[in-house]
């Protein structure tokens, strides 16, 4: 997105990039989980993120990211984000039945060099 064309450029900008997600956290129905997701948007804030298990407000989660090396990035990272779940998102997506969720996200991050 482009922040001047935002109606509010002094705003957080928002980046939609599907990114490859490690989700862990804990289900009250199906108790602790480690899924692969990905990470459909991704601000300051908040992240969307698209996985199949259903959850409900209130649910914990970390969330690992591996950004892979690119023309602009020489080595891979990884980023430990955590947050709490908004919204449970809509129903069941496409065939792997992923689930749209809104994560309030904690002001703690980390991020670090990855290992191969």
């Amino acid at each position: 997105m482009d922040a001047s064309l935002s109606p509010h450029p002094h705003r957080e900008r928002l980046f939609d990039l599907p990114l490859p997600a490690e989700v862990r956290g804990h289900s009250p129905r199906d108790g602790a989980f480690t899924e692969a997701g990905e990470v459909a948007s991704l601000s300051a804030d908040e992240a969307v993120i698209r996985i199949a298990v259903p959850l409900e407000s209130g649910t914990k989660l970390a969330i690992l990211l591996r950004i892979p090396t690119t023309r602009w990035l020489e080595r891979p990272l990884e980023i430990s984000l955590s947050g709490t779940v908004r919204s449970g998102g809509s129903g069941p997506i496409g065939p792997e039945r992923a689930r749209l969720i809104l994560v309030r996200l904690d002001r703690a991050y980390r991020i670090r060099p990855r290992t191969p």
